[in-house]
């Protein structure tokens, strides 16, 4: 009998502990079943390439290994020195739409800042990849709300590239240059980095420009207006009240968001609101490390772009980070676009920025392949080798307007402002809003807005005036309760990029009212409200009043920002890696240290017990 209970003691063990081993096992197994999400949209014509994938991933897994995995063939790329460069998926190639087109990707809805070969999944991680249509103009818009929009991809994600796409199913970005970003974006937009059409939301992207030093509009008008657009305009009191309400809750919701883009800090301090010396400074300290570590992958778009934002905050867009953004600009060896000369030359007029005569791309240059350029019917496009035959679009002729408007003495420029001017007024719809991509939409009108005011033209004058709606008034039909501007008339929600550039059409018009000048024109700093000049953000900042605690500031944020590597820069902004964790941590079906012991213990305890009890019962 004793040798029954001690045969059934070692049975009962070897179960208990083959039983723990293989609960163990089961358990771990699991936990390394990682899954990664893909997408893939495309611009407005191909449209949603592949809708949410759930696909698994092994350790080491990067973006580019999982896009491949999923599309095979038909990924295109190029090995770069930073890196695998994805130049086309599914036929669509970078430089196809435009000449600052090209593929971005994303994940967990931020930009990434390295490779996509250089990006090691977790699981759980969602992948974009998207078509950026100008880099300076990128879409800010999440991954949902581009695929709601649409509306061509069904809930569960594991669907592949949706049968049809509905007309309005573009993003945002395709169908709006000058949204998105910028920025740029034009990707940024962004833009590449600030993406146009597609959503590019214009973000981005907002090239106004600035009036020759004191000139009223009426003497930078081109010849074509009407007599009464020579005068000055004329002062609606309801338009003016409702111009400067629309303008009051559009600033102070971007106050109560922060600054997160250049057009922000640019329209913020264009509308006269009192920015905090320390906000300004903070985000100098997040354009300085974006462009440590990538100006050498800066679009032209981007530098210019970057030399508007630095001077909108006080900035000096001549020393940032040790980089003289002024000269990589006019030395630039990638300026090939409508938009890029466009961006080029605001940034110089910026504070009327010394060019060398011999510079590749002085005043002159650029103004003159601005101008070979414009097609036929008065408009100009982003793309430099387009036909001249081809139709021109609204947001990029606004665009041109502003850059041009301090030239309007040349004879070449005037007449090209003129062809311009009339250009917009055929295109200008009934509803007296604009369209591009066939889609009438906030951030056209924008533009047309402030090209018309920059060179002097009023943009609710008779001739922008269609059944007794004017351009402001469109525009100002787009804003909601909570004072963000809506894209599309039928969107229910706001758009950051829609009311950047809303913000900064309205902001200058009210300046052309009172005969202020360009919103890009920073040489007459007496115009702005009391804001003490800001120096480079690598160093402390002091101001004789209050010193101490502007240093004290400047030397907490760079604490922050010395370890490279427990920050993402993402678009303008700087955000722990804190947050973007929450985002990608790993279901809770994981093994841990404490579920192996748990179940260890417990048998060994329970085999302990029981052997304990035998031996007492054998005694």
């Amino acid at each position: 009998m004793a040798m029954i209970k001690k045969w059934l003691l070692t049975l009962i063990m070897a179960v208990a502990l083959v039983f723990v081993s293989f609960t163990n096992t089961v358990h771990i197994t699991f936990a390394e079943g990682k899954t990664a999400t893909l997408a893939i949209i495309g611009e407005s014509q191909k449209g949603v390439i592949l809708c949410p994938k759930e696909v698994p991933i092994e350790d080491g897994e990067t973006a580019y290994s999982l896009l491949q995995k999923v599309m095979g063939t038909k990924v295109t790329a190029e090995n770069t020195k930073y890196g695998m460069y994805v130049k086309g998926i599914d036929g669509l190639m970078a430089g196809d739409i435009s000449a600052t087109s090209g593929w971005a990707y994303d994940v967990n809805d931020q930009a990434a800042m390295v490779g996509a070969d250089s990006y090691k999944l977790e699981s759980g991680d969602v992948v974009a990849f998207r078509f950026v249509v100008n880099w300076d103009n990128m879409s800010t818009e999440k991954l949902q709300q581009v695929l709601d929009k649409i509306g061509t991809c069904e809930k569960d994600p594991g669907t592949t590239k949706p049968e049809e796409q509905k007309p309005n199913g573009q993003k945002p970005e395709e169908q709006k240059p000058e949204e998105q970003k910028s920025d740029g974006q034009k990707p940024e937009e962004q833009k590449p980095e600030e993406q146009k059409p597609d959503g590019q939301k214009p973000e981005e992207q907002k090239p106004g420009e600035q009036k020759p030093g004191g000139q009223k509009p009426e003497e930078q008008k081109p010849g074509e207006q009407k007599p009464n657009e020579l005068k000055e305009p004329i002062k609606n009191e309801l338009l003016m009240k409702q111009l400067d309400q629309a303008i009051a809750k559009t600033s102070k919701k971007m106050m109560e968001d922060g600054i997160d883009s250049d057009w922000v800090a640019i329209a913020l301090a264009r509308s006269r609101n009192n920015i905090p010396v320390e906000t300004k400074i903070s985000y100098l300290q997040s354009l300085t490390q974006k462009v440590e570590k990538r100006v050498e992958r800066f679009s032209a778009t981007d530098i210019a772009r970057t030399v508007l934002a630095v001077s909108a905050v006080n900035g000096n867009p001549t020393n940032v980070a040790g980089n003289n953004l002024v000269q990589k600009l006019y030395q630039s060896e990638k300026l090939n676009s409508v938009t890029g000369y466009t961006f080029a030359l605001l940034a110089l007029d910026t504070k009327k920025y010394e060019v060398p005569a011999g510079a590749k791309w002085n005043r002159a240059a650029l103004v003159k392949e601005i101008l070979n350029a414009e097609h036929t019917d008065g408009g100009w496009t982003y793309n430099v080798e387009s036909s001249k035959e081809e139709a021109s679009n609204i947001d990029v002729t606004g665009m041109v307007l502003s850059a041009l408007a301090p030239y309007q003495k040349q004879p070449e420029v005037k007449q090209a402002v003129k062809k311009a001017v009339q250009y917009l007024s055929n295109k200008q719809l009934s509803t007296g809003g604009f369209e591009a991509d066939g889609q009438e939409n906030s951030n056209s009108v924008a533009q047309a807005i402030i090209g018309l005011a920059i060179t002097g033209i009023d943009p609710t004058s008779e001739t922008f005036t269609k059944n007794n709606v004017n351009a402001v008034q469109n525009l100002i039909s787009y804003q909601l309760a909570n004072g963000e501007f809506k894209w599309l008339p039928s969107d229910k929600e706001g758009s950051s990029m829609a009311t950047e550039q809303a913000l900064l059409a309205l902001v200058q018009y009210k300046a052309f009212v009172n005969g202020k000048g360009s919103i890009y024109d920073w040489t007459n700093s007496s115009t702005e409200d009391d804001i003490n000049s800001v120096e480079e953000p690598k160093e402390p900042v002091v101001d004789e009043s209050n010193g101490i605690e502007k240093q004290e500031v400047i030397q907490k944020q760079e604490k922050q920002t010395n370890d490279e590597n427990s920050r993402v820069v993402t678009k303008d902004n700087t955000v722990n890696n804190e947050k973007t964790a929450k985002n990608r941590q790993l279901p809770k079906t994981g093994a841990s240290a404490w579920d192996t012991a748990m179940p260890v213990g417990m048998g060994l305890l329970c085999i302990a017990s029981a052997y304990v009890l035998w031996r007492r019962k054998a005694a």
